[in-house]
């Protein structure tokens, strides 16, 4: 036990900290049925639950779901919607900045955070018909069910 505790103690005392993995966003609200699909495995989200760059958000008849994004950038999704993030970066200081996401049906709003400040051109929203450019600014999408 007191070799562990030395191990500890000393791994401590050179600094040594295990990296830990932040998330791209997270739910802030979610009501009815709502869930989120990560490295292919489905599951019910709830507020806290972690989003990261291609996942799938995905609500029911009754669902609906407010994410907030590590830039501060919110978005919304109304019953029978489903999209997906499919890039997001968030460093200003390395000048990575990206946000890119598919909405595939359903009803999006979205309001722009830091990426939309400094990079406006760095968010592109897509849906089935077509893209979207976002400049700093906010949206309202409905893309029907096919």
């Amino acid at each position: 036990m007191k070799r562990v505790v030395r191990s500890i103690l000393f791994c401590g005392s050179m600094g040594l900290i295990l990296p830990v993995q932040a998330s791209d966003g997270m739910v802030k609200t979610a009501s009815g049925d709502v869930f989120i699909q990560h490295l292919g495995e489905k599951s019910p989200a709830k507020v806290g639950t972690p989003l990261d760059a291609k996942d799938v958000l995905e609500t029911g008849a009754d669902g609906a779901v407010g994410v907030t994004m590590k830039d501060n950038t919110r978005f919304s999704l109304g019953p029978n919607s489903r999209f997906v993030v499919e890039e997001f970066a968030f460093d200003p200081h390395a000048q990575r900045l990206a946000l890119s996401g598919h909405m595939a049906a359903g009803t999006l709003t979205f309001n722009t955070g830091e990426i939309g400040k400094l990079d406006p051109k760095r968010i592109r929203l897509t849906t089935p018909l077509g893209s979207i450019g976002v400049r700093g600014t906010s949206i309202l999408v409905h893309v029907p069910e096919p």
